[in-house]
């Protein structure tokens, strides 16, 4: 995986290649999150199709919140073609 950060505020953006699952290649995905108090949400858009989805959970754990938003998104990029 590689990471730009670019971060401003509460809100910090860096894209993700994610490494091909079973030949299947998913190419290029922006994560981006957003603190709000004790919680955080995680947002990942795949670049190529545009499709997004979002997670939310405690901002102690960003690890966490970041693999639900990627897992979510990989499953909606699989149902959906």
């Amino acid at each position: 995986m590689s990471r730009r950060w670019t971060g401003c505020s509460r809100t910090a953006t860096w894209r993700v290649v994610l490494p091909p699952p079973d030949g299947n290649d998913f190419g290029e995905i922006i994560v981006e999150f957003v603190r709000n108090g004790a919680y955080l949400k995680c947002s990942a858009v795949h670049v190529a199709t545009g499709r997004e989805v979002s997670a939310m959970g405690p901002a102690n754990d960003p690890r966490g919140v970041e693999r639900v938003a990627v897992a979510k998104l990989k499953r909606a990029l699989v149902l959906n073609g």
